[in-house]
């Protein structure tokens, strides 16, 4: 098998409750296609933290981890989706991702409550989502 030299770094976002560790077995698989796998253990991950929060502890690993301006490929799972999108949306990484993908990311939000250690939340997400869905992005063919 061959494999093109030319392939963009693949940074994945757990969702909540998770931690990076949920994605050994896709890394190991995109490693062994011939990918460069970056993922990270956001903090805290059950729900406290606001997305943006989350979001931005995403910014700052892009920046730690990947060169300046190298475009890449982010996966988003579940929470991870949301945040990832925030980053995408709302801190700069439209710049720099190439190929975005959310995999069971509540989008359209959740009707339900969680209770973490702390508290009791509703996670729907209302507003966060609408904030986001209001936010005018370029089109496919504009890019």
């Amino acid at each position: 098998m061959t494999h093109p030299v030319d392939r963009n770094p693949v940074v994945l976002v757990h969702g909540i409750w998770n931690t990076a560790g949920i994605f050994n077995p896709l890394r190991t698989h995109l490693e062994q296609l011939g990918w460069t796998v970056y993922a990270l253990s956001m903090t805290p991950n059950n729900g406290d933290a606001p997305i943006g929060v989350l979001a931005e502890q995403v910014e700052a690993f892009v920046h730690e981890c990947l060169e300046p301006n190298q475009p890449f490929d982010l996966v988003g799972f579940s929470m991870g989706g949301l945040v990832s999108r925030y980053y995408v949306q709302r801190l700069g990484g439209l710049s720099r991702v190439q190929r975005f993908i959310t995999v069971s990311a509540p989008h359209k939000g959740l009707p339900c409550t969680h209770k973490s250690e702390t508290s009791l939340k509703p996670l729907s997400y209302k507003g966060f989502r609408n904030t986001l869905n209001s936010q005018q992005l370029p089109s496919i063919e504009n890019l």
